[in-house]
């Protein structure tokens, strides 16, 4: 069972927040395909947001953590998904626009097939970044993961 509870959601364009759909979270490993994390963007500014779905990792960057502070061995999946970070485009983009005052929900990857997890306590950091805003779009959420048999 893994519980998601919130640390830290930081937005660093004006009004445009990431942070955990839900302040707690519990899943059991016995499912390890269903072991996400639920994610939403949302939209504080006057105007509709656009940002581009180009799969999860090319914008997205998963780090894990355990209680020490030490990174968690990432599975060949995690691996992979980690080097698109940031990749050259793809041709599998999609618009998303955010209107103003509303909110666009998704989720990571099943994080037992990203990461050897044992029970315990960790942290799990999400970068999440989009270069279609001018400078660039830059968030970030941070979340307590505790891992239990």
């Amino acid at each position: 069972m893994i519980v998601f509870a919130p640390f830290l959601a930081l937005g660093l364009a004006a009004g445009v927040t990431l942070s955990p759909t839900a302040p707690t979270t519990t899943i059991s490993l016995s499912d390890a395909n269903r072991q996400t994390c639920g994610l939403v963007l949302r939209n504080a500014t006057p105007k509709p947001v656009q940002t581009w779905s180009v799969g999860f990792w090319q914008n997205h960057l998963l780090t894990m953590r355990d209680a020490a502070g030490k990174p968690v061995t990432r599975t060949a999946l995690g691996k992979n998904g980690s080097k698109l970070f940031r990749s050259p485009d793809n041709d599998q983009h999609s618009p998303i626009i955010v209107e103003p005052g509303k909110s666009y929900k998704y989720a990571t990857p099943s994080l037992p097939t990203v990461y050897v997890l044992h029970p315990g306590a960790y942290t799990l950091t999400v970068l999440y970044e989009d270069k279609s805003f001018g400078k660039g779009l830059h968030l970030s959420c941070r979340m307590r993961v505790t891992v239990v048999k």
